[in-house]
Parts: C-alpha cells; structure tokens; sequence
C-alpha cells in the first residue's frame, strides 16, 4: 500500500492450515506502519496468505491500532490467532485478533492479560498431534514488563484464552526468539541473549521436555 512506510513480515515462522476452512493455505505473519489522515504513523500487523503454494499471494485481515511484530498460530477449530508485540509506549500487554475465515478479517480482538511484554516480538507455537492442530499452544518472549530480559515459556491448554508460565528458557537479558516442535514431548527455543553489557552478544538455542 502507498500508505505504509514500513513493512516486514514475522519475524519467525509461518504455517500451513492444517483444518478446514481453507485447509492448505499458507499463512505468512506480518507488520506495518501507515501514514493516517491526520499525518501521525501508525503501527499495525497483518496475515499474508497463499492457496496455491506459493505462487501467488494474497493481503490479508489487518489488526487493530498497535498491532506490530507478530507470531501466528492454528486453533483446535481451524482458527488463526495471531499474537502481537504492541507498540505503544506504556501498555505492556501483548494483543491478539482471532480469524475464523482462513485469515481474511478477525473475528475477536483484544490482550492476554497474562503475557506481559518490554514491547518485543514473541513467538507462538500449536503442540500439534498427528500433524493437526490441538487446544494446547506455547509463547516465548522476555516476560518482564519493561527490560528485556527473564525469557519465558508459557502454556495454553484452551486455544490461547488463558496463559499460565510452564518455564525459563533465560533468567537473564534475553530478546528474540523462535519455538520449533521436536517431538511429542520437546520443543527448540531458538533466541537472542547476552551480558548486562552486551544484549546481543550470542543466539543459543535450549530444548525443553514438556509434561505430556
């Protein structure tokens, strides 16, 4: 759009549909910025979505006002919620918007209470099983409310209304990251971390065995 003076997508992984409706489609998280009518920018995020594999692409539904960096995950139901790193100062919460059509408008938007945030992007994985979506999903970010740091593993076991902490990936400073399923029991926790004097200083990754 002509509008948008920023644009980017995720920054972690996307995911295929699994469950009707629109089984097979490609589902891309993305970001925005837009130039509104009265001259301030804006940040928002949005789904990018493919029903032919790849080969061409559709825009998607966009989410309310302070939607940024996002994590994109598949319901037990066959809905997407995607879950977003907010961009307005003082609000420490993170967002979330619910499609029931595939990704083509939300049906429910709002904040998980439970899933502070230092305003940075996160990551939101479904605990598959048998390769179709489950009730049961995990998000990592840095849960802490204004540094980024104490790098946290949290659970949902009711499609992503309520969220209680499951573990600490790092105590310490601690930024971006990414969750991959390793197994039944097992999931990679990909992520920035460092010194006190130095963020950045490495990318790690940790697994972690669940409780079944």
């Amino acid at each position: 759009d002509p509008e948008w003076t920023w644009y980017a997508t995720g920054p972690c992984h996307a995911i295929v549909k699994r469950r009707a409706p629109h089984k097979g489609r490609i589902v891309v998280p993305a970001n925005h910025k837009r130039l509104e009518n009265d001259g301030r920018v804006e940040s928002y995020s949005q789904l990018l979505f493919s029903d032919d594999e790849g080969r061409t692409w559709q825009l998607g539904a966009v989410s309310q006002r302070g939607g940024n960096e996002s994590t994109v995950a598949e319901l037990a139901d066959g809905s997407l919620l995607l879950n977003m790193r907010h961009y307005e100062r003082g609000d420490s919460l993170r967002l979330y918007a619910v499609s029931r059509d595939g990704g083509t408008s939300w049906s429910v938007r709002g904040e998980h209470p439970e899933l502070v945030e230092p305003r940075c992007q996160g990551s939101l994985l479904n605990l598959t099983r048998g390769g179709r979506p489950t009730r049961r999903l995990l998000f990592c970010n840095p849960h802490d409310p204004r540094r980024r740091h104490n790098l946290s593993l949290c659970e949902s076991r009711d499609n992503g209304r309520t969220w209680h902490h499951l573990a600490t990936v790092c105590p310490g400073p601690s930024a971006y990251s990414d969750l991959v399923r390793l197994g039944r029991n097992r999931v990679g926790v990909l992520y920035e971390n460092g010194d006190t004097d130095d963020l950045y200083r490495r990318i790690s990754f940790t697994v972690i065995t669940l409780r079944p």
